[in-house]
């Protein structure tokens, strides 16, 4: 199981740009390339975010879909300001409709948080758009559940 306390202090000090101090449990920031990794398959889903040690962001959506589009460069900026302390994760609904399906979401932009020890599925989901804040301040609460 996770403690919920250590999971909130993460994604505090990643939402002010803190570094975590177990830089075992998280991928080392990148420089000049996406925070974001994109998934394809169950299998990459499952190592990414299912068997994550940090919370997991991930942003359901398709190409042709122009929310998501607009979603995308929020997400590219969230993802840099949060990065390593909470992992950011992007999967083309098209391509995974097994995972789609799965999780019970009809509508694109999804957006979905998981948190370590949750290995069913996420913990809070979201349809819509976000704009920055409002992306931010949904990782915030859906950590503190």
């Amino acid at each position: 199981m996770f403690n919920v306390k250590e999971l909130v202090r993460k994604i505090m000090d990643a939402i002010k740009g803190n570094k975590p101090a177990d830089k075992s449990t998280a991928k080392p920031a990148t420089t000049g390339k996406s925070a974001v990794i994109r998934v394809t398959g169950d299998a990459k889903f499952e190592a990414e975010v299912l068997k994550s040690t940090v919370p997991v962001v991930v942003l359901f959506g398709a190409p042709w879909c122009s929310y998501c589009e607009k979603q995308a460069p929020v997400f590219e900026k969230v993802a840099s300001q949060m990065s390593p302390g909470v992992k950011f994760v992007k999967i083309n609904t098209d391509d995974d409709k097994a995972i789609k399906a799965r999780y019970g979401f009809r509508g694109i932009p999804t957006t979905g948080v998981y948190l370590p020890g949750n290995a069913n599925g996420a913990m809070k989901l979201h349809s819509g758009y976000m704009p920055e804040d409002a992306l931010k301040a949904f990782i915030k609460g859906a950590s503190q559940k």
